[in-house]
């Protein structure tokens, strides 16, 4: 039963972005209040059920969270001019990442008006959680004779 909640408040913020705008809620701070809803609730506990609103907010967190999770694993990442490869520390979960960044976000305020995936990065890696593996460079095959 839990599993269908999440699902339906993932399915929930994808498609209710709606009044506030497709950007507007991706600022750290916005992400930040979202999560704290979802830090909130229990959803394990089946006598709590949270208002329509708060569904809505909170599956914008998780879908948040899961969609960077699932679409930052494995990427190609330069800085600096290197390149890394993206991954995770073994069994990181959405809800600890949602506790991760309610966390960065509370102790660096700085952050609030920057992008949530920008802010969740440094978050991640703050907490080590986010590993970046030196990619070792390869040579194009039309430059080897």
């Amino acid at each position: 039963m839990k599993i269908k909640v999440v699902v339906a408040m993932i399915a929930m913020a994808l498609f209710s972005v709606g009044a506030r705008g497709a950007t507007d809620f991706t600022n750290a701070k916005d992400l930040h209040d979202y999560c704290k809803l979802f830090d909130r609730y229990d959803l394990s506990d089946k006598t709590v059920t949270p208002s329509t609103a708060d569904t809505v907010e909170i599956g914008q967190c998780l879908g948040f969270m899961s969609g960077w999770l699932q679409g930052t694993a494995g990427l190609i990442s330069v800085i600096e001019e290197k390149s890394y490869v993206v991954s995770f520390a073994d069994g990181v979960t959405v809800g600890q990442m949602s506790r991760v960044f309610i966390l960065f976000v509370e102790k660096h305020p700085e952050y609030d008006n920057k992008t949530g995936d920008y802010v969740l990065s440094r978050a991640m890696i703050d907490a080590k959680l986010l590993i970046l593996t030196p990619q070792k460079s390869a040579t194009p095959a039309s430059m080897v004779q």
